[in-house]
């Protein structure tokens, strides 16, 4: 650690987060970052909160020193999570990088991912992956509403194009992605997957369909049924198309059926809807009688060739939850017919 000497006192925290994550990721990851010192460096007044370089990582003093007897809890928890952002880069950006900027979502949509994970491992009392719902996914879909939002990625041709991917699709959007990908598959086959992917492409350059290929390999030797989908066509609804879904339940309280359809998200004050886009939906549901929010995995997938889906066998008189966990990147629109 190196920082002004009257921080030093203060740098402890980021260096315990720092180690922390170290081990928790190599383990994780089943790779070890291949450098034989990290050091951490506190800058003041850094333009970036904090870079990631190979085996060093420069902060701005604000997210690096925390002062156990003065500072809030919303301090503690920010020099963690950029301790732990940045130590996630060693892998997602230092140990594989990405093939060209349009995949710079690979770096940042894992780094801020991980980060939560990497929390959530070392304060579990913190329920950090439920504040990262309200916190990133929820902020992630008002923000994705904007008419001028670009999708995760998309070819870049020219110099100008680079900035704007790094963006909150890269840094919200991009992990809520991630999670509601780590739930369609299980998370013990997205770790099989990251750690494919990490032993092909270590040392080089990697793109999104690499990463799929990588996942889609673990989830084929895994007994989780997935016949009636392939992760690349999947995947690609979410990265390439802007905005996002908005899935309508319709439902009939005399017979019990329930219709889901699903349409492009709109915005109140937009006069007509510009994309007439169609996602692979993964839904899960809970009922009164079934109660069980734990089961992630999709029970059906609305497709966007699917003018409709219907669930039928639900008691009339049950309750119905859609969107277990909150796992799907949608909102949810309920019709009583």
């Amino acid at each position: 650690m190196w920082c002004r000497s009257a921080l030093a006192r203060h740098s402890k925290f980021a260096q315990e987060i720092a180690l922390k994550a170290r081990e928790i990721l190599t383990r994780y990851t089943n790779t070890t970052v291949k450098v034989p010192k990290m050091d951490h460096l506190a800058v003041p007044q850094l333009t970036a909160g904090a870079m990631e370089n190979w085996g060093l990582i420069i902060y701005n003093e604000n997210n690096f020193a925390y002062n156990e007897k003065k500072d809030t809890r919303h301090q503690k928890m920010r020099v963690a999570i950029t301790a732990a952002h940045e130590m996630a880069h060693q892998w997602f950006g230092n140990v594989v990088s990405p093939r060209w900027w349009s995949h710079v979502w690979l770096n940042e949509g894992f780094a801020s991912f991980f980060e939560e994970y990497v929390i959530d491992e070392i304060f579990k009392d913190w329920r950090i992956m439920d504040f990262f719902v309200i916190e990133t996914q929820q902020s992630a879909l008002q923000i994705d509403i904007a008419r001028n939002m670009k999708p995760i990625t998309f070819e870049v041709n020219q110099r100008k194009e680079i900035n704007s991917l790094f963006s909150d699709s890269s840094y919200g959007k991009a992990p809520a992605i991630l999670r509601m990908l780590q739930h369609i598959v299980t998370p013990d086959v997205f770790r099989n997957g990251i750690i494919k992917y990490l032993h092909k492409h270590q040392f080089s350059t990697a793109s999104s369909d690499d990463l799929w290929n990588a996942l889609q390999a673990a989830l084929d030797e895994s007994d989780i049924s997935h016949n009636s989908y392939k992760l690349k066509e999947v995947m690609d609804s979410w990265l390439k198309q802007r905005h996002y879904p908005v899935v309508r339940v319709n439902r009939n309280w005399d017979t019990g059926e329930i219709t889901l359809t699903q349409e492009h998200f709109r915005s109140k004050n937009a006069s007509e809807r510009v994309d007439s886009d169609k996602w692979w939906i993964p839904l899960t549901f809970a009922t009164q009688t079934n109660p069980d929010f734990s089961n992630t995995l999709p029970t059906y997938w609305l497709r966007p060739q699917d003018k409709n889906i219907t669930i039928e066998g639900i008691d009339p008189n049950d309750w119905i939850i859609v969107n277990v966990q909150q796992i799907g990147k949608y909102t949810l629109y309920v019709v009583k017919i």
